[in-house]
């Protein structure tokens, strides 16, 4: 047996890897949403949301659930949804309203809203404050350079630290799924708020496409939105 130690990897290595997600935190390794169902990538694997319509469906309004073993029974696989949050898009906004459906919600009204940059539009999620007081940023959405040609998205909070990375899915491309990788650990209010974020910017993306397609010439027409 030898006894030559392993060199630790350099810092260049060490800052490029995310830290593996804590035991437990099955919503910390990579995402995927097919149909109304989100999961994580590495099978063997089980629904952790829950949406109320597929997203490209055309509904007005999504409500979103967590998935949660249900421990009052032995039935093996049996879960119990938490509805979290419904999100829908104002009249004349290309904004999202997300609703908090419980007391244990980061909060009852959040908002996403398209930031405009100099090349790309992004998105915002902000806490709404009422009595005239300046909204609390959450997450930012910003275009994110891939080697792969992929198109991603990084999220981050509002100390722009990196939080999660998102792979758009492109039709007709090698990406048939989203994928969305949280790579820090969080409390479960932030955790399930951004998820919920995640699936209302895909599906505003969704609905400002189908309004482009029925007024090519209006103001929705002319909007391209980032990761859509």
């Amino acid at each position: 047996m030898s006894n030559a130690r392993t060199p630790p990897p350099s810092y260049g290595e060490s800052a490029q890897t995310p830290a593996p997600p804590p035991l437990g935190r099955p919503e910390l390794s990579p995402l995927t949403l097919d149909g109304n169902l989100i999961y994580p990538v590495v099978p063997p694997t089980t629904a952790l949301y829950e949406l109320t319509h597929e997203l490209d469906a055309g509904y007005r309004k999504i409500g979103i659930s967590r998935l949660c073993p249900n421990r009052n029974t032995a039935q093996h696989g049996n879960v119990r949804e938490k509805h979290i949050y419904d999100f829908s898009q104002p009249i004349f906004s290309s904004s999202v309203e997300i609703t908090g459906k419980r007391k244990s919600c980061l909060s009852a009204a959040l908002c996403l809203r398209m930031s405009r940059g100099i090349i790309k539009r992004g998105w915002e999620l902000f806490r709404l404050r009422l009595n005239g007081q300046t909204d609390d940023l959450i997450f930012r959405i910003r275009p994110r350079h891939s080697p792969e040609k992929q198109e991603t998205l990084q999220w981050e909070d509002a100390n722009q630290s990196l939080i999660a990375i998102e792979t758009v899915c492109i039709p007709g491309g090698s990406n048939v799924r989203p994928v969305f990788h949280i790579v820090c650990d969080m409390d479960d209010r932030l955790i399930d708020a951004l998820i919920t974020a995640w699936c209302a910017k895909i599906w505003i993306g969704h609905q400002l496409a189908a309004a482009a397609m029925r007024d090519p010439e209006g103001d929705m027409g002319a909007s391209r939105t980032l990761g859509v």
